[in-house]
């Protein structure tokens, strides 16, 4: 096993923290409309192959969540850390990230000659993943147009990992102008194939009004059902700290009703839960 030093794991964790608060949509309950800095999306967790030690080219460990709580995100991180230690790593952490740019690349094990063959072939999984290589200009230019161009020929085909990025590109308004609607649509098909990442999302349009009626309903509904996931999708751990936050400000009225409208979401494996 890979071998870390505290100081390496701590500034790791960190860096994990500073990407996530890069890309929340609402720092408390009040909101607001966008991300000031540079948001990414989100590639597979399995690109993360040994998380005691997270290399500083690995994805971020939620890109394109919304945690809804900026406070809580820095507490699992500071809540052992001496206070001189902590100002240090935020002074490191100033130094090695480029303001409002994450450290990260999507992982990838093939060429990226191979896989724009296997894209323009076809394989909507070299298509995602190439959309991901443009997204973040990682041996290739950044072009968001074209990231969006091969994640919209991935999905096309089915793909959820593709309709999630689309979904986040359109939420956070990367290359294109915000359109809640639009990301909805693509979290929407993304969430009927199960995925714990645009569940999350749906239940944070839902939750802060954007694009869809307010309804706490309706975005607990949406967390639980990706917290309640039988995979071990890590996303599944944002999913249940913002259900569960959520429900401070609901009545049992509310929790009963929106754990009826779960049950009912998985018995529809995830349709119709609208």
């Amino acid at each position: 096993m890979q071998q870390c030093s505290p100081f390496a794991l701590t500034l790791s964790a960190f860096r994990t923290i500073l990407c996530h608060h890069a890309r929340l949509r609402s720092l408390s309950d009040i909101g607001r409309s966008t991300a000031v800095n540079d948001p990414q999306p989100s590639a597979s967790f399995s690109a993360r192959k040994n998380p005691q030690c997270i290399p500083a080219n690995t994805l971020p460990v939620f890109p394109g969540l919304r945690p809804r709580s900026w406070p809580r995100l820095l507490h699992l991180v500071t809540k052992a850390m001496p206070d001189r230690l902590l100002v240090v790593i935020i002074l490191l952490a100033t130094l090695v990230l480029p303001s409002g740019q994450a450290q990260a690349s999507p992982p990838i094990d093939t060429s990226i000659a191979d896989l724009q063959t296997q894209a323009t072939q076809g394989v909507a999984e070299a298509q995602t993943n190439l959309g991901l290589l443009y997204d973040f200009g990682r041996g290739v230019p950044r072009d968001y147009t074209k990231a969006r161009e091969w994640f919209e020929k991935a999905a096309a085909q089915g793909d959820a990992e593709a309709q999630y990025n689309l979904g986040v590109l359109y939420d956070f308004e990367k290359g294109v102008s915000q359109d809640f609607s639009m990301a909805r649509h693509w979290y929407e098909q993304a969430a009927t194939q199960g995925h714990a990442g645009a569940q999350n999302n749906l239940g944070g349009l839902y939750e802060f009004g954007h694009g869809v009626k307010q309804d706490s309903v309706r975005a607990f509904m949406w967390y639980n059902v990706a917290a309640s996931l039988s995979t071990n999708d890590p996303q599944k751990d944002v999913a249940a700290e913002n259900r569960d936050e959520i429900a401070g400000g609901m009545t049992s009225a509310q929790i009963s009703e929106a754990k009826r409208l779960t049950s009912q979401c998985q018995t529809r494996q995830f349709k119709d839960c609208q």
